[in-house]
């Protein structure tokens, strides 16, 4: 009977510590879901700003681009308006 008793206390004891280790495991294999999921969404949001900064980038430059040819054709208008002007045209009044 006694021995029955220490040895269920045994494996009892050594069901527990498997229980310990398997639990361990699976903290620090949830502790490594976590850290790569982490990493991933920093890689993420870094590449997400660069897209968001190049499309910045690319809407500025056409800005740019467009305003100096509106600018461009303003002048041009301006300037045969101008003309129109000199020339005493009644359809083109100053």
């Amino acid at each position: 009977m006694k021995r029955k008793k220490v040895a269920d206390e045994r494996a009892y004891g050594l069901k527990e510590d498997r229980n310990e280790k398997a639990e361990k495991k699976r903290e620090r294999f949830s502790d490594q879901i976590i850290e790569v999921l982490t990493l991933n969404l920093k890689i993420g949001k870094k590449i997400y700003e660069f897209c968001l900064k190049m499309l910045l980038f690319r809407l500025l430059t056409r800005l740019i681009l467009v305003s100096s040819s509106v600018g461009s054709v303003i002048a041009s208008r301006n300037n045969s308006q101008e003309v129109a002007c000199t020339s005493e045209d009644p359809l083109y009044p100053c």
